[in-house]
């Protein structure tokens, strides 16, 4: 999900930052507004128009908040991905003291299966075979 969203906001800043090349272009240099999107993104645009147009002062606009969205979507990302390896070497630690506890538990249940197996072929004890007490008789 956070992939779909990163790869969407790169492709609204390069759309956007082309827009802005193009829009200033033919101001700028005289070139012609068909320039390939490949050209457009790889010349850097200037700095600031001498005549800022209303259509490429929005254009810069909204390429600054592309930006921000990109920073904000990376910085999420990158957030996301540290808490996924923290959680991920907790889920370890955990397995890990999950496979003890059953190591432990089918140990006791081996020793318990052995106590009961040798208190069954001991058969009853002498004192088993001994009258239950009972209270003296009161005078």
């Amino acid at each position: 999900m956070h992939s779909a969203r990163l790869c969407y906001a790169f492709c609204a800043l390069f759309t956007l930052a082309a827009s802005v090349a193009r829009a200033d272009a033919p101001a700028a240099t005289g070139a012609s507004p068909a320039a390939t999107p490949a050209a457009v993104v790889a010349t850097p645009a200037p700095a600031a128009p001498a005549v800022e147009t209303p259509d490429t002062g929005d254009l810069q606009r909204q390429l600054a908040e592309a930006q921000d969205k990109l920073s904000m979507a990376l910085r999420s990302y990158t957030m996301l991905q540290d808490e996924n390896t923290r959680l991920k070497t907790e889920a370890d630690a955990l397995r890990s003291q999950l496979r003890q506890a059953q190591d432990q538990v089918s140990s006791l249940a081996s020793e318990n299966s052995k106590l009961r197996i040798r208190l069954s072929v001991r058969g009853a004890s002498p004192a088993g075979s001994l009258p239950v007490p009972t209270r003296p008789p009161t005078p």
